[in-house]
């Protein structure tokens, strides 16, 4: 999965596909699997947090720095 991709898709789906994603990874985890085949998860839940990051901030239209949590001071 690329995030430049999954940006694409709706807001709902992406979420869950990281929902589905996440409890993967979390089941692997708790099932006590080595490290190295968690790989593919590890990267799946990132790749997919990236995506709803950028797809939340582009529906919002903000960049980053224009997030209202910013105070810019003027004296």
């Amino acid at each position: 999965m690329e995030h430049q991709k999954l940006v694409n898709l709706k807001l709902d789906t992406l979420k869950d596909m990281y929902a589905n994603a996440a409890a993967n990874l979390k089941t692997a985890l708790l099932e006590g699997a080595d490290w190295e085949e968690l790989q593919e998860y590890r990267h799946d839940v990132t790749e997919l947090e990236i995506a709803l990051y950028k797809k939340i901030r582009t529906g919002q239209g903000l960049h980053p720095a224009g997030n209202q949590n910013r105070t810019t001071e003027t004296t």
